[in-house]
Formats: C-alpha cells, sequence, structure tokens
C-alpha cells in the first residue's frame, strides 16, 4: 500500500511539474509511464546525446505519445542522470525529471568538440551527484546508452578506468518504450552523413559483448584500436564488412594460437585497404600468414606473443621482408636450423627453408599427383573397357535369343497332326519288308563316321539279314 501512495504522488508530482515546465504543452500519460521507466531506481547512466533528438531521427515518428513535449536535459550536452528513491534531486534535470526523482549532471566541453573522449569507471555507491563535469573528467556508471554521433565527430574514445576492464552496460534509445526492441543494442551509431573515422575502445570488457551485435560498432571507420579489452576470439562477423578501415589494434588482449579471423575477406573494398594491424602482447603461438594475403598491408606488429617457430617459406620471408614496419619476438638461442638458412629482416633472424628443400618437396608433391592422374586414367579405362565388353556381350545375346526365338516359331508352322498315305502304307512289297519296331537297334560302327546297324533278335525269321541304315 505505500508504494502505490508513492507512486501516485510521483505521479502528481510529474503532473504538476509538467504544467509549470514552460514546453508549450503538456507531457501525456505515456510520457509519465516513461519517465518512471527508462531507468532503474539506483541507476546512473550516460547519455552521450539529448534523448529527444535521437528519437527524432530514430523512433519518434512511431511514436503516439506527445513526446515533444519533453524538455531537453543540460541543453543538448551529454549528461549522467542518476534516478534514486532515497537521495533529494540535485536541480540539474527539468523539473518534470526532477520530480520524477532524477538528478542530471552536464558534461561540459562536448557540444562543439570533433572529438569524444569518456573515462568511465563501475560507481560503487550512489552518492549526491554534482552539477556539472569537465571534458574528459571520469564518470562512475551503472550503464550507458547507444552513443549516436553527431555527423560533425570524427573521433569516440572510450577508456575503462581502474585495473581491470569496464564492463559496458549498453542499453538502447529506446529504453522505455513498451513497444520496441530493445535487445543487443549497439554501442556507437551514425548517420549516412557522419564523418567519423577512429573508434578507440580500451580497458573495456568486450568478452561476450562482440557475440551479441553484430553492429555493435560501424563499419564505416578508419581506424579502430581494441586494446586491453579482454577478447580472446572475435567472432568472423564482426570483422566483416569493413570497407574504409586501414589501422587496426588488437594489441594486450588474448587472442590465442594460429589466429585466422583477418582476411582480405574482412573488407568490402577490392583492394582491401587495411595497411596496419597490431597483434602484439597476445598468446598468438605462429605467424598469421593469412594476413599477408591482404595486399595493401605494410605494418605488423608481433612482439609479446608465444611464438615460438621461427621457421618460415622463402615467399613468407619476402613478404615480411617487404613490410615498412615489423616487429616479433627474437629467436632463442637454442633455436636450430637444420632445414634452412638464417637470414634477417627488421633486425629479427628467419630460418628460411632453402630451395633445394622447397624444390624436393615440390618434387615430390608433383611425383604424388602425377601417379594419382596415372591411377585414375588407368581406372577409367579398365571402367570403359568393362562397360564395352559388357555391351558386346549382351547384344550377342539378345541376337542369339532372338534366332532362337525365329527356329522356334518356324518349327511351330509345322503341322503336328500329319496324315499318313494309306497308299503307301499298304504297298505289298512295304509289307514284306516291313521290320517290327522292337527288333530295330541304331548302333555306331567304327568304320563310318555317321551311321547305324539294324541287328535282328534271334528268333526272327529275318535274322540274317542285317540292313544298313
Amino acid at each position: 500500500m505505500l508504494r502505490l501512495v508513492s507512486a501516485l504522488a510521483l505521479t502528481a508530482a510529474v503532473a504538476r511539474a509538467a504544467s509549470s515546465s514552460g514546453s508549450g504543452s503538456e507531457i501525456d500519460d505515456q510520457v509519465k509511464a516513461w519517465l518512471q521507466n527508462y531507468m532503474e531506481d539506483g541507476e546512473t547512466r550516460l547519455f552521450p546525446n539529448d534523448i529527444k533528438s535521437v528519437w527524432g531521427s530514430t523512433i519518434g515518428s512511431s511514436l503516439t505519445a506527445n513526446w515533444k513535449a519533453l524538455p531537453v536535459v543540460c541543453d543538448g550536452k551529454p549528461s549522467v542522470q542518476t534516478k534514486s528513491s532515497t537521495l533529494t534531486a540535485n536541480g540539474g534535470c527539468p523539473d518534470v525529471y526532477t520530480a520524477a526523482g532524477v538528478s542530471c549532471t552536464c558534461l561540459e566541453g562536448y557540444d562543439n568538440a570533433t572529438e569524444w573522449e569518456f573515462y568511465v569507471q563501475p560507481r560503487q555507491e550512489l552518492s549526491a551527484q554534482p552539477l556539472t563535469l569537465e571534458f574528459g573528467a571520469t564518470l562512475g556508471l551503472t550503464s550507458l546508452v547507444t552513443i549516436v554521433a553527431p555527423d560533425d565527430l570524427t573521433s569516440i574514445k572510450i577508456v575503462g578506468v581502474g585495473d581491470d576492464a569496464v564492463a559496458l552496460n549498453v542499453t538502447a534509445e529506446a529504453t522505455g518504450w513498451d513497444a520496441y526492441d530493445t535487445s543487443n543494442p549497439s554501442l556507437i551509431d551514425v548517420g549516412t552523413a557522419s564523418a567519423l573515422e577512429k573508434i578507440t575502445l580500451e580497458n573495456v570488457d568486450l568478452n561476450s559483448a562482440l557475440d551479441d551485435s553484430t553492429d555493435y560498432i560501424p563499419l564505416a571507420i578508419e581506424n579502430l584500436t581494441l586494446r586491453y579489452t579482454n577478447i580472446s576470439q572475435m567472432p568472423s562477423t564482426f570483422l566483416q564488412g569493413f570497407a574504409s578501415l586501414e589501422y587496426l589494434d588488437l594489441s594486450h588482449n588474448k587472442l590465442q594460437g594460429t589466429y585466422s579471423r583477418i582476411t582480405s575477406q574482412m573488407c568490402t573494398a577490392n583492394p582491401c585497404p587495411l595497411k596496419s594491424i597490431n597483434v602484439s602482447n597476445n598468446a598468438l603461438t605462429q605467424i598469421p600468414y593469412r594476413v599477408f594475403y591482404l595486399n595493401q598491408l605494410n605494418s605488423l606488429y608481433l612482439e609479446n606473443n608465444a611464438i615460438q617457430n621461427w621457421t618460415v617459406s622463402s615467399d613468407l620471408y619476402e613478404s615480411i621482408a617487404g613490410l615498412t614496419n615489423f616487429n616479433m619476438d627474437l629467436p632463442t638461442d637454442t633455436y636450430s636450423c637444420d632445414d634452412g638458412t638464417w637470414m634477417a629482416a627488421h633486425g629479427i633472424n628467419f630460418c628460411v627453408l632453402n630451395s633445394t628443400t622447397a624444390a624436393t618437396s615440390s618434387d615430390s608433391s608433383s611425383s604424388s599427383n602425377s601417379y594419382l592422374i596415372y591411377v585414375i586414367v588407368a581406372a577409367c579405362v579398365v571402367v570403359c573397357v568393362l562397360i564395352f565388353v559388357f555391351i558386346r556381350q549382351r547384344r550377342a545375346y539378345n541376337r542369339r535369343k532372338e534366332r532362337d526365338e525365329s527356329v522356334f516359331d518356324h518349327t511351330l508352322s509345322f503341322d503336328s497332326h500329319f496324315t499318313a498315305n494309306t497308299n503307301i502304307i499298304n504297298d505289298p512289297l512295304i509289307i514284306a519288308h516291313r521290320i517290327p519296331f522292337k527288333d530295330v537297334k541304331i548302333m555306331a560302327r567304327s568304320s563310318v563316321n555317321y551311321g547305324g546297324v539294324v541287328s535282328m533278335d534271334s528268333s526272327s525269321s529275318n535274322s540274317s539279314r542285317p540292313m544298313s541304315l
């Protein structure tokens, strides 16, 4: 009941403040609800922009609330706003904010600057807020709103203050309005006419932030520094789409192994304009050779990594030697170069594989490839021969089958019901020499190739008269 009474009292106070705010029109119930919901009690948030100007270019046209009646905070300058039900508001906000328990600290020196710098640290305790802070002052925050860069701004720098990387709790500019998706907000947004060229983030924790948003920072920049940002593996989507990026600094992070995310595919422009890469002070174990696919690269910094291999091919050595700036740790005294020749580039000795070694490897590879080609060709020939034999046998079988069927059909064409001639059967001469069927035997004679012998049974009257057939 006490909480309900407090909420009703706050609503009444906001209404009284709105009627005397001098804005020309009274804020409606939707704006009053936003004032109560846009920040949690006890929260301190950085507003880099006047929130009304941001709404005007984003969600303003779809808002049904009378948001234009909301007064401007700090004359449009960046501000730090703290909402508290236990502290007395400092009076630095317009009356409608003050009535909602909000204190405003105006940040001086940013309104006419073309480069912004914010030094942030986690707010330790809730305390009374000052009315103003100068450019570059350390800000104790619990969150910050997406930075919408003014068109004439050329550089943005955010530095975490303290021994540990500071987590940036970014909130969307539409936070407080129920009808909008405020998940995975960007850290920095720009317009189509933006002059922003450089973004620097130092000692802020980006380990998970880059995984949550694919447009965390704008792509149309030339210089990107993410130093001491606690990243161990950057998602491939984060480094894709840069059309103008020339300088990339990922030093003092936790990049591990054979890092391969920095390739020519990260650029939408052809040729890729990336000229300088700094991945020093990480945990790389090998020279990231894929960076040499970037045809404009002239500077590569690899010192203070875990690289323990100084043996390189002649092509990689030539690529390293062709850079304007290059550094990495020196090889140890115990590192051997049995299969190559020591050659120096940028004051660093490399074990460059001998040309004979490379040729032997090439010849071996060539022989293997030739052998594989021969095997494939021989297999193809065998398959073709088998197919040819199969087709021939199939055709011969079909021809025999057709011929046999033809002969069989011809045999069937004869009349199977033969009617003997009665005159021949009754001829006396035939009757006199007729041999009983049971006395007929067919035998082969060795002296005749084909034929038979008719033999008579001993009881026959004509047994002494053999007849040749």
